[in-house]
Parts: structure tokens; C-alpha cells; sequence
């Protein structure tokens, strides 16, 4: 019985997962667009509390906006106001 046991390699396996590749594209998609438009935004706005101000009034528009096309899907018939939004 000469059985060798394999040997532990101590080096990372380098394999990369559907999951993983789509993850690293959705990441980068999200990043570029968070990090480049605050960056022309910037640019028009004079002052850093102004950029501040204007990025969290986004961040604030678009629970206002779900919630409104939520109402809007409730009432087919009364809900064209939704044909604006989406």
C-alpha cells in the first residue's frame, strides 16, 4: 500500500465564476457612473456643500419616484402619469 497523498499547494486557485465576472462588470458600471457624473456635476457647481446638497436631493428622488409609480400601477386606468416617469 504506497499511496501517495497529494501535496497541499499553499498558492490561491485562479478561477473566475460567471457570478464573479458579472459582479466585477455590475461593479464597474456603478462605479464609473457614481464616480464620473459627480465628477461633472461638480464641475457646474461652485461650492462643495452644493454637491453635497445636490447628491443626497438624487439619492433622496428615487424612493419618491418607486413609491409614485407603485400608486400609479395600483390604478391602471388612472395611472398615466407613470408614462412620464419610467
Amino acid at each position: 500500500m504506497n499511496s501517495k497523498m497529494p501535496e497541499k499547494s499553499s498558492e490561491l486557485q485562479k478561477t473566475l465564476r460567471p457570478i464573479d465576472a458579472v459582479m466585477i462588470v455590475v461593479g464597474n458600471v456603478i462605479g464609473v457612473g457614481i464616480f464620473t457624473t459627480t465628477g461633472f456635476i461638480a464641475g457646474d457647481l461652485p461650492d462643495a456643500r452644493m454637491i453635497m446638497a445636490v447628491w443626497a436631493l438624487g439619492g433622496n428622488a428615487h424612493p419618491v419616484r418607486s413609491t409614485y409609480l407603485r400608486r400609479a400601477r395600483g390604478h391602471v386606468s388612472k395611472g398615466r402619469g407613470r408614462l412620464y416617469l419610467s
